[in-house]
């Protein structure tokens, strides 16, 4: 089966690309590449299963892949994980093979089951890969999200508070001065700070457009042609950010709302279940 599968992967190799740009044959080749996935996943934890690693002295399938195979040890790990998982979700495995869904949805609903929602997932695993047969991914998300806080209310919760304590920012100055950092903030916020920057950066958007316009001429301004790239902007918006909050007056009041959700009935009488983004929260 190997022998014939890189006999008809020698043939795409040498094919010319463009007898493959067409929306058919993309479908096909990414359909074809989830199935892939979906088959490495299943033999990697077949491999653990029977201690294939340790032969070589290697303290774990994932440590093995990512020495034999050249793979990150993260990536080895999430597919060999995936692959155990499959066996408890027969029909999240017929529906990857079958390269109907794809291994981010794959991953979705193998992570939805722990101890507490075992039974209520192998009832709803049909119609939750119904759904991630017909979801873009990220919607995909949102509705497993909806479904974990049904089915586990004290576990989405506890996850929300996990969230909230693992935030961190980090900045590292460099020898010459620069400065690089990294932010990691739960889903309230996030969107808070996003939201904030998001506003600035359409004022400094508008900005260049004007400055684009009075250099270029109307016909000619484009976003390619701004004085400053959308990046160099976003940047630019966080150091207005914190001159902002320099100026504010210590007393000042707090703008409201500084973030707006949306419920249906059934939410508004219960728990509050998504910012106006469509982001999940509990």
């Amino acid at each position: 089966m190997l022998e014939a599968l890189k006999t008809v992967v020698d043939e795409l190799v040498g094919a010319d690309p463009a007898a493959l740009a067409d929306e058919e044959a993309m479908v096909a080749l990414w359909r074809e590449l989830a199935r892939m996935e979906a088959v490495v996943a299943r033999a990697s934890a077949a491999f653990e299963a029977a201690g294939g690693h340790q032969a070589s002295g290697a303290r774990s399938t994932p440590a093995w892949i990512a020495w034999r195979c050249k793979v990150a040890r993260p990536t080895a790990a999430r597919r060999v994980q995936l692959g155990r998982s499959l066996r408890h979700l027969p029909a999240t495995e017929a529906a990857w093979v079958a390269g109907e869904i794809t291994e981010s949805q794959a991953a979705l609903l193998a992570a939805a089951r722990t101890p507490v929602t075992e039974a209520a997932l192998e009832r709803d695993e049909a119609m939750l890969v119904e759904q991630a047969k017909r979801l873009r991914v990220h919607h995909f998300a949102r509705a497993m999200a909806y479904w974990g806080a049904h089915a586990d209310p004290d576990g989405a919760e506890d996850g929300a508070e996990r969230r909230r304590a693992e935030r961190r920012l980090r900045i590292r100055r460099d020898a010459d001065g620069t400065q690089h950092g990294e932010w990691v903030l739960d889903e309230v916020s996030g969107a808070i700070v996003a939201n904030q920057l998001e506003r600035i950066e359409d004022e400094l958007f508008a900005e260049d457009w004007a400055e684009g316009t009075e250099r270029l001429g109307k016909a000619n301004v484009c976003s390619d042609r701004l004085r400053r790239s959308a990046a160099q902007r976003r940047a630019d918006a966080l150091v207005e950010m914190a001159r902002r909050a320099g100026a504010a007056p210590a007393e000042g009041r707090r703008p409201e709302p500084l973030f707006t959700i949306l419920v249906n009935y059934e939410c508004f009488a219960g728990p509050i279940c998504a910012l106006a983004d469509s982001t999940v929260v509990t």
